[in-house]
């Protein structure tokens, strides 16, 4: 079986517990203006290389021993069937397995991959549907569809729910008040992380032709309007709460 993967990051520390492995699928059904990673929009292999980074030491050849992998994107249940082979063969192994995902996916795809996995990590990004098209170019219905299916599964206590906070887009009152109640009232109890703004992803657009959403990239929030995010979600019903500044 074989799949597209367009990057592996050793020495992760945002995606799940411990010191992880990242493995980014290519392919995205989203294409949120912001994107952090657009060179894993599209499915077409395009092979990518920056001169200056590269120090000729051979270490993207190597494996190493990790608390964990964390299969992201794109969109990794876009490629259901190796995702869950990959994540079967990890758990045989005694890693935690993790997954990042947007959800505008088959529910079909997201149960394939659930028994295998030790966490998940579910983007919900904008609640307003008309606000997400623009954004996205996508329909939100089926990622709200999977939230629920996700926050009454078996596997509840394992979802940690993600807003990225992007200026002029999500990183709205009304965006995580919307978002922090709707969670909530599914799973009372749901983990939900919000997080900062990363400015370096303007850096990549020109690689893959695309051009970013902002003329001036803004600034990362301060820890100040991190906190205030954050009490607009837990006055909205959500009890258990993470910052990612």
């Amino acid at each position: 079986m074989e799949g597209t993967i367009f990057d592996v990051r050793r020495f992760a520390t945002h995606d799940g517990d411990g010191i992880r492995t990242t493995v980014f699928f290519k392919g995205c059904p989203l294409l949120c203006a912001w994107c952090h990673n657009p060179e894993g929009i599209s499915t077409k292999r395009r092979p990518l290389y920056f001169e200056k980074k590269c120090i000729h030491c051979g270490s993207c050849f190597k494996t190493s021993k990790c608390g964990g992998v964390t299969l992201s994107g794109g969109e990794p249940l876009l490629q259901p069937d190796f995702a869950a082979a990959l994540l079967k063969l990890l758990n045989e192994r005694g890693l935690h397995t993790a997954i990042e995902t947007a959800l505008l996916v088959p529910v079909e795809n997201l149960k394939k991959v659930l028994p295998h996995l030790s966490h998940i990590f579910a983007d919900c990004k904008i609640f307003d549907e008309t606000e997400h098209i623009r954004a996205t170019k996508v329909s939100n219905k089926l990622i709200k569809k999977n939230l629920r299916e996700l926050l009454t599964s078996n596997k509840k206590e394992c979802v940690t729910i993600r807003t990225p906070m992007i200026p002029e887009y999500t990183a709205t009152d009304k965006n995580v008040a919307a978002i922090a109640k709707f969670i909530s009232e599914i799973f009372p109890e749901v983990n939900y992380e919000i997080l900062n703004y990363n400015p370096l992803a303007s850096a990549k657009y020109h690689l893959v032709g695309r051009e970013f959403c902002f003329k001036e990239n803004p600034k990362r929030f301060t820890k100040e309007q991190m906190n205030h995010f954050a009490e607009i979600a837990r006055s909205n019903g959500v009890k258990n709460i993470s910052i990612d500044e």
